[in-house]
This record gives C-alpha cells, sequence and structure tokens, in this order.
C-alpha cells in the first residue's frame, strides 16, 4: 500500500470540514487511542472499528478502547475482539480519536483516563448536540450516522476502502438509520451504503444481527415492562425498574432491548420514553419522538444530548422523580411540535 503524504480531498466533500488539519495529528503520532461512547450501539462499535481498520496499515499502535468492551450481539464486526474494556495500563499516547460522542462524559471511565493523558484529540460526530470538545472537530450533524463522516474522512485522507471498514462502517449506517428508515437518510446515504456493499459488505446479513433481531432477555423483560407503560397528551412512556430486570434476568447494558422504539411505533402518540433504573440510584433515559417533534431539547436541558428524534441522558433517581421530572418536559415538547405544524398550514 501506498501511504498517503498529503490528505487528498475530494471536490464532493464539504470544503469547510478540516479534513487536512487531521493528517499531521495522524502521521506525527505513534500511539492513537480510539473511544467511542458509554453502552455503545452499532454507529459507535462500526465507526471506532472502522476508523482503526483504516489507520492499521501506517504502522500505528493503534489502542481502541471502550468500556465493557463490544457488545455480543456486535461481535461479528471485523477484529471487534481486540477493542479493550478499560485502558489499565496505559500511560502514553500521541493523539486520541473519539467517534460518535457528543461530549466527553459520554466517553466514560477510558475517556477520563485517556483525556488525562493531555494529547490532542480529533472528534468525529453527527450529533447536533456536540460540545465540539476536540483539538480538531469533524462535525457533521446533517448526515444519519458517525458511520457517513468516518466515510467522508477515510476517503478525504486518501487511505483504501477494504471489506473490513465497509463490514464495520455498514454497520453504523444501517443501525443508525434503522434499517434506511430515519428522516436523516439522504441520496448520499444510499450512495455510501452502495459502495461500502460493492467493497465486501453484506446489507442483509447486518440487518439480520442488528435491526432484525432481539434477545430473548429483551422480550422477557417487555413482559414484565409493558404492563407499566402509561400515555397522557400523546406521549408514551414506560418504566423498568430493579424488579423487572431481575425477574427477566436481563443483564445487558444500556435500554431495555430496543423498547422505546417499539413504543415509538404506537399509533396515537408522538413521543415515546423508557426510564430504566440503574444500579446506582442514576435512571437511563431514552428517548423517541415521530416527524416534527423534538426530543433533544429534551435531553439537553437535563445533562443529556442525540438527535432530534433520538436523545437520552442519564439523570439522579428514583424512578418516580425521574418520571415526575421528565415527561412534562416531553409534553411541552410534544406541544411545540403541534404548534409548530399548525403554524406551517397556510390558511387561505
Amino acid at each position: 500500500m501506498t501511504t498517503p503524504t498529503t490528505p487528498a480531498i475530494p471536490a464532493a466533500l464539504p470544503s469547510a470540514m478540516p479534513w487536512a488539519e487531521t493528517w499531521p495529528l495522524i502521521q506525527a503520532a505513534q500511539t492513537i487511542i480510539l473511544l467511542t461512547h458509554v453502552i455503545p450501539d452499532g454507529d459507535a462499535m462500526g465507526s471506532l472499528m472502522g476508523i482503526t481498520h483504516a489507520l492499521t496499515p501506517l504502522g500505528k499502535t493503534l489502542i481502541p478502547a471502550v468500556d465493557g468492551g463490544t457488545p455480543g450481539y456486535l461481535s461479528y464486526i471485523p477484529a471487534s475482539d481486540q477493542v479493550r474494556a478499560d485502558l489499565k495500563g496505559v500511560t502514553q499516547a500521541d493523539l486520541i480519536i473519539s467517534v460518535d460522542a457528543s461530549d466527553v462524559q459520554r466517553l466514560g471511565a477510558v475517556g477520563k483516563q485517556a483525556l488525562a493523558l493531555g494529547v490532542p484529540l480529533i472528534m468525529v460526530d453527527h450529533h447536533r448536540t456536540n460540545t465540539h470538545f476536540g483539538t480538531i472537530n469533524l462535525l457533521q450533524p446533517e448526515t444519519a450516522s458517525c458511520a457517513e463522516v468516518i466515510f467522508d474522512w477515510i476517503a478525504a485522507l486518501g487511505l483504501p476502502l477494504t471489506a473490513e471498514i465497509a463490514w464495520s462502517l455498514l454497520t453504523g449506517i444501517v443501525t443508525d438509520t434503522l434499517c434506511f428508515r430515519t428522516n436523516q437518510v439522504t441520496a448520499d446515504t444510499l450512495e455510501k451504503a452502495s459502495q461500502l456493499m460493492a467493497a465486501g459488505a453484506s446489507l442483509s446479513d447486518i440487518a439480520q444481527q442488528t435491526v432484525n433481531r432481539r434477545s430473548m432477555g429483551a422480550f422477557r423483560l417487555w413482559a414484565q415492562v409493558l404492563p407499566t407503560m402509561q400515555t397522557e397528551d400523546r406521549v408514551i412512556w414506560a418504566v423498568v425498574d430493579a424488579q423487572a430486570l431481575k425477574a427477566a434476568q436481563y443483564t445487558e447494558e444500556g435500554g431495555a432491548g430496543g423498547l422505546v422504539q417499539l413504543l415509538n411505533e404506537a399509533d396515537g402518540a408522538d413521543v415515546a420514553a423508557v426510564f430504566r433504573e440503574k444500579s446506582d440510584g442514576m435512571v437511563e433515559l431514552h428517548l423517541r419522538a415521530q416527524p416534527g417533534f423534538n426530543v433533544a431539547s429534551v435531553a439537553l436541558s437535563i445533562g443529556g444530548g442525540g438527535h432530534v428524534l433520538a436523545s437520552g441522558a442519564t439523570i439522579p433517581g428514583p424512578l418516580a422523580d425521574a418520571v415526575a421530572r421528565v415527561i412534562p418536559l416531553l409534553k411541552a415538547a410534544v406541544s411545540a411540535g403541534i404548534a409548530a405544524r399548525n403554524a406551517a398550514v397556510v390558511t387561505p
């Protein structure tokens, strides 16, 4: 392989993005720590491994890490077993790359340890709530997934698109778009997916491994939790407490096996929420919305973040207090969405 000496920036890529500024940092670094957000989803792991595979031929020491390591259902991503669950023993690095995390808190324990090294950080993300915490920020909020930003970055650096990269990045696109069903999917998204398939990734296999499958534990948990479902003023929500988790023998980190997305499909509701009790007394909040409504503003107001239609936060408990705090905010978000829609209606 021929290593590029300067990044070649295709004219089709956004000229305002500081693609070229990242190359000197990569070139100068010998040890690079690569991070993503806690409780990683398909876009997080796909983006993490996509850029890891892209940089591997450059001969660097690469340390991909995320709290807890790779989730089991994403273990098919090439070389994902090399992702570290912690950074014990890592005392030196020259560069940090963060992907799909909107703020430093989302990087968890591995992020805290890595940032303490005081080295430059390249931040790659697509969340509108991003806090621009990098030395260089590669932020494209118009894209449907962080994997698309990684795709553009790899192209800008002139690095080859391998099958390993393709499997990783297509995983990110498929999972964050719910298999191309979200409102941020564009013709460009589909073109990138097409190129990744041409490079060796299987769309059908990735969809079957991710959006088309649920664990048996998730179904047991839903059986426990769905009786708690409530709806008021076009807001639908359910509560996952410690008792339900124990009864279902549910040990998966993060959310409730996709329950919030299921609730978001309910006719008669515009915003969905799932509240999950954590062992430390905090409450994990997962939010979804129909097009025209904004849950990112609610998440941001309580210390979280994410997308307009899919956001989350971790807030103080107990569960009853968290529900009492958040549901009025979600009702207000529904009212704001309805008011904006009515204002857009042109009357004769």
